[in-house]
């Protein structure tokens, strides 16, 4: 079992330290554990079978492939391509592809590694992610968390 892996399942081991610098994101939502689980359950996946594995995207679960966006056309992406070339900074919380969004968990692409989470208070989510700087890419993980059932998500610069 990976590090990572093992920090999404149980969170990190006493002791241990990351690798990186410690961000805080936070989400409110009805349902904090259950988000907290949806968000776990799409990580599971996606770690244990690698982004590039054939079939990841149809491991996810029903809930997270229900929210993405459906895949393009090549017409249609040709079409988004240029749509993306006169506003590049788009519109984060429009729903993703799957592929999109397993995109971001290629070797080359990685912005971010789970550390730990917790539920706060009736409606928050505090999350703990390991990065290398900053800034840093942090919308498939707004992505996930509002799929998941987040309302509201919160990156602390």
């Amino acid at each position: 079992m990976s590090d990572e892996l093992r920090r999404i399942e149980r969170g990190p081991t006493e002791g241990e330290v990351p690798e990186g610098f410690l961000v805080r994101v936070m989400a409110y939502t009805e349902d904090p554990n259950g988000t907290l689980s949806r968000v776990r359950d799409a990580l599971r996946i996606v770690i244990e079978s690698g982004p590039e594995s054939h079939g990841t995207a149809a491991k996810l679960p029903d809930w997270f492939l229900a929210a993405c966006a459906p895949e393009p056309t090549v017409e249609e992406a040709d079409n988004a391509l240029a749509a993306w070339r006169d506003d590049p900074i788009g519109h984060a919380d429009d729903p993703w592809t799957a592929m999109n969004w397993l995109y971001c968990f290629e070797p080359d692409e990685r912005s971010w590694w789970w550390w730990d989470a917790t539920a706060i208070g009736e409606d928050g989510l505090a999350i703990s992610v390991v990065v290398e700087g900053h800034p840093f890419g942090a919308d498939d993980l707004r992505w996930l968390l509002i799929a998941a059932g987040a309302r509201e998500v919160s990156v602390d610069a």
